[in-house]
């Protein structure tokens, strides 16, 4: 039997898939390369897809109907971003053995579009990077030798998961003895979803002494460097090539209006760029395990979150963007 956030998952497995190829079938399309479009996927691919349609249609059937009109919609709305000499679509997304980066779908001709599709609810914060937190810092702001910092960051998350882990056990009248065996053996889950409220509420106070520790690390780089800050958090953006067109379709998510088109809005590290005079760090709010950087026309959240089970000392640091 299959949990909520089990059917969740394997769902935006399958939209996001036939989303992204939809979308590149229908630019092929539209330049008569539908033909070569389809010779160039892997024979596998093809049949996972069809894999996909189906359960699709089995787990959310409005959903199944709509995404073509989704896709067309997005066509629409970027058709004109390209030259008219295109000369090959190829689809690099999550299930082509084909993949580069961010890229989901790779346009040529005269020019080069590489695209980066997103699949949204309407003013959602929208997914752009995860990271673990052990390695967070020197991967994405090696500018400022931050070895230390991160070997200080990596002490900090131990030392606070065996304070969470304590608290936990004795929530249940257990003792924690440096591992998590205890826990298990009496039955206790060891997903945070399914915790009780109490428990909850330890967690989400761990998530918060981590987020705390992680603003003050890049918070100072930012009073040291403003520049090179800013240029660290380009890939957090989902920038990780200069290049890269963000294309994201937002839908309606009413009772009355599931997965009815709301608007397309493209991106570019570019357009980013041409306003930067009032990027700052927002003030990290009470008891809440993530905080913002304000880009002016969006803003960027970094959250901590457990990798899957909470029982581990594993945390990845979750980057999303919310259009203003």
């Amino acid at each position: 039997m299959q949990t909520p956030a089990q059917l969740e998952a394997y769902l935006n497995e399958y939209k996001g898939n036939l989303f992204e190829f939809l979308v590149a079938q229908k630019i092929a399309k539209h330049f008569n390369l539908e033909k070569k479009f389809y010779a160039d996927l892997p024979p596998q691919y093809l049949k996972k897809l069809q894999t996909y349609e189906s359960e699709l249609r089995k787990l959310d059937d409005v959903l199944y109907k709509k995404l073509p009109e989704l896709a067309e919609q997005t066509l629409s709305s970027i058709i004109a971003s390209f030259d008219p000499a295109v000369q090959k679509v190829e689809l690099l997304g999550k299930i082509s053995n084909n993949k580069q980066s961010e890229h989901d779908i790779l346009v040529t001709g005269s020019g080069r579009y590489p695209l980066s599709l997103k699949f949204c609810k309407s003013d959602s914060y929208v997914n752009t990077k995860n990271g673990g937190a052990r390695s967070f810092l020197e991967q994405y702001f090696s500018a400022f030798n931050p070895t230390a910092a991160q070997a200080e960051f990596n002490l900090y998350v131990e030392q606070q998961f065996t304070i969470m882990m304590h608290e936990v056990h004795e929530s249940v009248g257990l003792t924690y003895l440096g591992n998590n065996q205890q826990w298990i053996q009496n039955g206790y889950t060891e997903l945070p979803g399914e915790l009780e409220n109490d428990q909850k509420e330890i967690l989400s106070k761990y998530y918060y002494r981590l987020s705390t520790k992680l603003y003050e690390i890049l918070s100072s780089f930012y009073t040291r460097d403003r520049e090179a800050f800013f240029d660290s958090i380009r890939a957090l953006l989902g920038y990780s090539s200069q290049d890269l067109i963000q294309v994201m379709c937002f839908y309606k998510n009413s009772t009355a209006q599931r997965y009815d088109f709301q608007k397309i809005r493209t991106e570019s590290w570019k357009k980013y760029l041409t306003s930067t005079d009032g990027w700052k760090i927002c003030e990290h709010k009470a008891d809440v395990g993530n905080f913002e950087i304000d880009l002016i026309s969006s803003r960027l959240q970094l959250r901590i979150k457990p990798m899957n089970k909470f029982t581990a000392p594993s945390v990845k640091i979750n980057c999303s963007v919310k259009y203003l």
